[in-house]
C-alpha cells in the first residue's frame, strides 16, 4: 500500500483507483449490454459506454498533465460490483425482472454520487485545509 501522507498522495492514489474502475466498466459494459433484454436499457447502457470512453480519455490526459504514467490501482469496490453484476447475468429468470435489478443498482449509484458531490467531498476538502 502506498504511503498517503499528503493530499497529493491521496489524489494520485484515488486517481489510479478511479482509472482502474473506469477501465473495468469499459470492459464490462459491452457484456452487460448484450445480456439485457430491454432495448431502452440497452440504449442507456450504450450511451454510458460512450461516456465511459470519454472518462478514460480525460483521465489519461490528467495523468499526462501531471507527468504520471496512466496506471490504475486495483479498485476492489468496482471489481466487487462488477463481479456481482456478472453473477446476476448468469442467473436464470424473467428478463424484465433481471433488468429491473440493474436499474435499481444504477439508481443507488446515482444517490451515492450525489451525496459525495454535495457533502462528503466538501467535508474532506475542509478537513485537509484545517490540518
Amino acid at each position: 500500500m502506498a504511503d498517503l501522507n499528503t493530499l497529493n498522495d491521496i489524489f494520485e492514489d484515488e486517481l489510479r483507483d478511479v482509472f482502474d474502475a473506469e477501465k473495468r466498466i469499459l470492459k464490462a459494459l459491452p457484456k452487460i449490454i448484450k445480456a439485457v433484454s430491454s432495448e431502452p436499457l440497452q440504449d442507456m447502457l450504450s450511451e454510458h459506454l460512450q461516456q465511459t470512453r470519454g472518462h478514460v480519455e480525460r483521465l489519461q490526459q490528467v495523468f499526462e498533465s501531471l507527468d504520471l504514467k496512466p496506471k490504475g490501482k486495483h479498485c476492489a469496490g468496482m471489481a466487487g460490483i462488477l463481479e456481482e453484476g456478472s453473477s446476476l447475468l448468469r442467473e436464470d429468470g424473467v428478463e424484465a425482472v433481471l433488468d429491473a435489478n440493474e436499474q435499481e443498482e444504477k439508481a443507488a449509484d446515482a444517490r451515492l454520487s450525489r451525496l459525495a458531490e454535495t457533502t462528503i467531498n466538501a467535508e474532506a476538502l475542509n478537513a485537509g485545509v484545517a490540518d
